[in-house]
Order: structure tokens, then sequence, then C-alpha cells
């Protein structure tokens, strides 16, 4: 509960951000002090550190109080509801009504996963440990539990005490990735007609095929809250293995799942329909909780020099196979280039992908991770969906991971902060601060520190497309456009570059890379693909 006192000028309207003054420092004497932040900023801090307070939340609830008035706030992945203001002097029987209401509530009520969050229990009191233990709740826990029936025969041991990844935010996805140990188990008896999560039957999941694991594998385990209206991972997964079957660009290049369960009962819809909610068309999507259990990979930075190389290109090859079917990933990023045991690269993260013909997505949606995003695409009309993503905004993706790997890391490790500066979530800054880099690069390339020794090499390949990145990959206009453009009919003034033709190119580049007067990258060429 938040509480605020005098505040009288907004105890009997609802909150809004205008509601208070925006935090900001101002002059005592010769010391500046810092404001609080508003109330309905404070708010939607503790908001999201209650999000962020265990393995799986489905949703927060705060109380904000202004003199004698109080709001009800809750926070999901979807975004906030709040309440219209109790007056708790005025209306003390609806007080108390709500109160007696919260004394009732059970821990899922408060916004508590028992079933991905089983220590919860245990913090609360609610279920009994040995006494040895009473201080220290587990750090791990078994998915699935006994009452809860999966479409895979899959057991795994998730540990929670020290996440891989997790992402500190009030909206979106929310993904958070552990380290687990998965094994075979007894296979279930499929059933049809009822809901994955809800714990009463099996279930089998329509086209999506699973990878068994034939001993105990390291697995990660991703606990996050995508869009219902998209296409699952284990959908569009499953959907590459069986288009690129015998095509070991791609089936050697894909990341193995094990398991994918959806709870359709933490759908943040049921909130809003519950309280008939009505929304504009331009609000954000409503989410489902998922979890999705893969074979463990390491990141590519742990290669350098050929290795690295050999790894990266071996994604750019399964993404355009992929392309060239249908599937498009649309978020190239460092993290989603990695490789497997046998230093294969595997292109990971497939849970933004669209299937062509099959997904509500049309290419104009907003997806990418900034530093690594198109010039093109950070751009205010990429954001409000009137610039269709193609096939070489994906491969600029591919591409400002170079630079951003050699100039950084160095033995897997991060050992400067250059390009500090990408990672924002402003596009507009990082489209200055990308494009100074293409400046500088071109005409003051000194200013440009050198590559770390694990890239000392492969730093050049990214010279050989600074120019086709800068020009947005487009050729000198022909007669016809340039007359177009004169007419204003921008349509035919830039032309729609063929897949086929900016593939080719890359390829040309990484040859000219390849017979660089160093030698030192003569061994790109026995990676180009045959007919390039």
């Amino acid at each position: 509960m938040h509480n605020t006192r005098g505040i009288s000028a907004l105890a009997n309207q609802p909150l809004s951000a205008s509601s208070a003054p925006i935090a900001q420092e101002v002059e005592v004497g010769m010391e500046p002090v810092e404001r609080p932040e508003p109330p309905i900023v404070q708010c939607g801090l503790y908001g999201v550190e209650m999000l962020s307070r265990g393995p799986c939340v489905n949703h927060a609830i705060n109380v904000l109080v202004i003199d004698d008035v109080m709001w009800i706030w809750w926070y999901d992945r979807q975004g906030a509801i709040q309440t219209q203001g109790i007056n708790f002097v005025q209306d003390l029987p609806r007080f108390l009504i709500l109160l007696f209401a919260f004394q009732r509530f059970k821990l899922e009520d408060w916004g508590f996963n028992t079933i991905l969050d089983p220590q919860s229990e245990i913090v609360h009191g609610l279920k009994k440990v040995h006494k040895s233990n009473c201080f220290l709740p587990e750090s791990h826990f078994v998915f699935p539990p006994p009452e809860l029936s999966v479409s895979a025969p899959v057991e795994t041991t998730v540990l929670t005490k020290s996440p891989v990844y997790h992402v500190y935010s009030l909206v979106g996805r929310g993904t958070s990735v552990f380290s687990g140990t998965a094994c075979t188990k007894a296979p279930p008896t499929r059933g049809s007609g009822i809901p994955q999560g809800s714990g009463k039957g099996p279930v089998a999941v329509d086209d999506i095929s699973f990878a068994t694991p034939d001993k105990d594998q390291e697995v990660v385990v991703k606990i996050y809250w995508p869009e219902e209206s998209r296409l699952s991972e284990g959908r569009i997964i499953s959907e590459a293995y069986k288009r690129g079957e015998g095509n070991l660009d791609i089936v050697e290049h894909l990341p193995k799942m094990y398991l994918e369960h959806d709870f359709p009962e933490h759908s943040t819809n049921h909130i809003r329909d519950a309280l008939r909610l009505t929304w504009p068309d331009g609000r954000r999507a409503t989410r489902i909780l998922r979890l999705a259990i893969f074979l463990k990979l390491d990141p590519i930075i742990a290669l350098g020099g050929e290795e690295f190389m050999k790894a990266y290109l071996d994604c750019v090859r399964c993404h355009f196979a992929l392309w060239t079917l249908g599937i498009q990933h649309s978020d190239l990023s460092l993290s989603n280039v990695m490789i497997n045991d046998q230093n294969r690269g595997i292109l990971n993260d497939w849970d933004l992908a669209t299937i062509e013909g099959i997904s509500k997505h049309d290419g104009c949606d907003r997806t990418g991770t900034v530093p690594f995003m198109a010039l093109e695409l950070l751009n205010k009309r990429y954001w409000a969906g009137k610039i269709k993503r193609q096939y070489h905004h994906d491969l600029e993706g591919f591409l400002w991971i170079l630079p951003y790997v050699c100039l950084q890391y160095k033995d897997g490790n991060m050992v400067t902060y250059l390009l500090e500066s990408w990672n924002t979530d402003d596009y507009t800054i990082c489209r200055e601060k990308k494009s100074d880099f293409l400046r500088n690069l071109r005409t003051q390339p000194h200013l440009i520190p050198k590559a770390t020794s694990s890239y000392k090499w492969e730093w050049v390949i990214f010279d050989q497309f600074v120019q086709r990145i800068d020009n947005n990959w487009q050729s000198p206009l022909t007669d016809e456009a340039i007359a177009a453009a004169i007419k204003g009919n921008m349509e035919l003034a830039t032309s729609v570059l063929n897949p086929g033709d900016v593939y080719a190119e890359f390829w040309a580049r990484i040859k000219m890379a390849a017979e660089d007067d160093s030698g030192h990258l003569l061994y790109l060429k026995k990676y180009v693909p045959d007919g390039f």
C-alpha cells in the first residue's frame, strides 16, 4: 500500500499521469533537492517490483491512499487497471467490505502462481517443511507437478535461485529464463477437449512435435507472457522442422524444444472481461502465460575467430532458407544467435516469428531488439505500422551483431562498452548513434577503436556492408523510379528488394572480405554455399 498525505486536490478524482508534478530538481541554496516521484509513478514502481518477486507472478494488486481516498491498482503483463476512488471516511461500509474481501484472499488471488512458484506457499506458511529447512525455501521445483497434465513425456527440475535471464518491466512478455535438468517420464494418455493448464486431464497439442530427451539433459526453462494472437513458439519451430525436412541448413540449426505448456486460466483478458472494460483499437494485446523447455545452448560469444564466423554464417543460412519457405524470424539479435555442444550455430527465440498465410501478423507489427534493428525500422513510421519488414531488414540485424561483438567482447566476456549508447528503448537515439557510427567508419575510421584480439580480422567483414546499410540497400534509382519520385509515388520510387538478390549480394561481399590482402579471412570461402 502506498500512502501519500497532503494532496487534497486529488482526493475526489481518479489519478492520471498529469495529476501530480513530474519529478524534477529545484535549487535550494546551492544544493539541488530532488522531489519525490508522483504517487502514480511510485505506485507503478511498486507494481514492477511485485511482478518481479518470483519465478512467475500472475498479477499484482496495490492500494494507493491519498488523504482519505484510496484507489486499487491492478497490474499485469497487459497493463494497469485503476478503480474509482473510495472515500473510507464517507463510505466506511464499502471500505470494510473491501477489507473483508482482502482478508479472505488466497495466494492466487494476490497474484502468486503456486505451480510455477511453489516456494510461495512455504514462505507464507501454507505448506509445512522440516524445522531445519524452515528458513531455507527450496531453490528449485519440479515441473509438471503430479496434478497437472501436459502434452509431452518430460519432467524437469527447474533451478530458480539464479535466473539465466530476467526482464524487469511492467508490461510485455516479462520473460524469465532458468536452468534445469529434463528427463523422460512415462508418457501421458492423450485426451482432447480439455484446456492446457487446467490440471483436469491430459492434453494433446495440435500441429506441434516435441523432441524427447534420450537421457538427462541440461535445459533452459522459459516462463513468459506472449500475445495470445500470435502463433506459439512451439508451433513455429515445429512447422520450421516440418518445412525444412531434409535441408541441413535448417534442421541442424534450430533449437530443440521438449515441452510447451499454456495456462489459459491466467489470460490477462479474464479480468478485463469480468469488469466489462472496453478498449480502443490500439489497446495492448491480451497475453497468456506460457512455459517452454529447450535444450540448453551457449552464447555465440563463447567462440572467436573462424569458429565464431562459422556459427554466425550457419544462422544466416538457416534464416534465409526458412524465409524462402514463408517463416520469418523478425527479431535478430546477439542473444538469439547461439551455439550447441558441437559449436553449430543455432537460430534461437522464435516467439515473435511469423508464418505467411497462417500468422495474424503481417510483418508491419512492431518487433525487434532496438540495438540490432535495421536503420529503416528505427523510425516512427515503422512503430506506427506503416513499414513492412523485408528480408534485408533481418539481414541487417545480423550485420549489426558484428560490430557489437568485435569491438566489445573478448574470450566470451564483455571487456569494453563502446556501443553502450545503442542499448536504449528510444529508437530515435539508437538510429542517430548507429548512423554516426557508420559515418565515422566511412569518413574518419581512425575514430573507431580497434577490434578485440578475439575478432581482430573478422571486424573487416562489416566494412564490406557499410555503404549498403547506409543506403538502405537501395541501388541507384532508375529513370522510372526518379520520375515516380517526382510525381510523389514513393511506392514506385522505392523498389521492394528481392530476398534472393540481397542474399546473393551478402555472399558476394563475404567472398570479397575473404580476398582481403591480409589473407586472414580466406577461410570464409569454404562456408560460402554452392552456387554463390
